[in-house]
């Protein structure tokens, strides 16, 4: 991780933040702000050659209190030698709150290379100008034996209703996202997409990674999830109200059920009121398998093999005894022995 600041490549530019704030958060994080001239240089080329395309970061934390936010990934255009803003999160707040946030940044942004003579650019691509706490550990995800990532940032999607496929989710009152060279479904009011989604194979269910966030949140909003050949329903439920102005993300496992079986799947947004509501979901969706737990088969007490009753030994002969019968000898079990000559 490198900075920006004075003195680059140190931690110049960050502070590790007020301390009854960063209690706030877990893991140690680190704290961003300073004027707005603290970065994180996206120089991951090395983590990316063993990464299955398509693949992205995901960098998560928590918004400093009383500020809005609009954390951003800049990246240096050596053709007109400007930076330009290629993927932003905005967050409104209201008066003594914080909220978390996460954001997905494309592969293709994480290959940064030193820069020289750039104000406040020390690296040709960096995420900046968060004010809050980020967490200490980002996470590169690609697809795999234990992933697979549904990529709708080419815009492989089918919007209908009011859903809209654009490269900007605008911040009603809570949040917002921006991706300028990406697509990303969002929707004001009631709407819905459609795409392609690994079908369940052998009755296998999986989870459905989903990160989103509210444009606003004055009103409930309905949210479904359908196979769209069958309009068999996979998962339903409730988005509630919450505080306005409160800016925030949310991560949510959806279990699919062996029910999907088309392949195309579709997610529906109905916003009761019918006012401008809405959320956005970040365009990157995970895939995750799951075993359904299965009670461990008792294993059975062994049943201990019987054990005969040892044969008596018979008498070892002396050179000195006394001859017995062969008939006697029988009947008492003893060794007949011959009788010294």
């Amino acid at each position: 991780m490198a900075y920006s600041g004075p003195d680059n490549g140190t931690n110049a530019g960050c502070d590790s933040g007020p301390a009854d704030q960063a209690l706030r958060f877990t893991r140690n994080a680190g704290h961003m702000g300073a004027g707005f001239t603290c970065g994180i240089a996206l120089d991951f080329s090395n983590l990316l050659s063993g990464i299955q395309e398509p693949s992205f970061m995901t960098i998560n934390g928590i918004r400093e209190i009383d500020d809005g936010n609009y954390g951003r990934v800049e990246v240096y255009n050596t053709g007109t030698s400007s930076i330009d803003q290629m993927v932003k999160i905005r967050q409104d707040y209201d008066s003594d709150e914080v909220g978390v946030f996460e954001v997905q940044i494309p592969s293709k942004y994480l290959n940064a290379y030193p820069l020289s003579g750039v104000d406040d650019m020390p690296y040709s691509s960096m995420f900046k100008k968060w004010d809050g706490f980020v967490s200490r550990y980002a996470k590169i995800q690609g697809s795999g034996t234990t992933a697979t990532v549904v990529d709708l940032s080419t815009g492989n999607f089918v919007v209908s209703g009011g859903m809209q496929k654009t490269s900007d989710a605008p911040e009603n009152d809570n949040s917002g996202l921006m991706m300028t060279e990406f697509s990303i479904p969002w929707v004001h009011t009631t709407g819905s997409f459609t795409f392609d989604a690994p079908a369940v194979v052998q009755g296998a269910p999986y989870f459905l990674e989903v990160v989103s966030a509210r444009l606003d949140s004055d009103y409930k909003l309905d949210f479904e999830i359908k196979d769209a050949a069958t309009d068999q329903l996979l998962v339903g439920g409730e988005l509630p109200t919450f505080n306005f102005d409160m800016g925030t993300t949310t991560k949510r496992l959806f279990r699919i059920s062996s029910n999907f079986t088309s392949g195309r799947m579709v997610i529906n947004v109905v916003v009761r009121s019918g006012q401008d509501d809405g959320l956005y979901i970040s365009p990157f969706l995970v895939v995750r398998p799951t075993q359904e737990f299965m009670p461990p088969t008792p294993v059975p007490t062994p049943v201990p093999t019987p054990v005969p009753p040892p044969t008596p030994a018979l008498p070892t002969c002396s050179t000195k005894v006394v001859k017995i019968p062969k008939r006697l000898a029988e009947k008492f079990g003893v060794q007949p022995c011959a009788m010294e000559t």
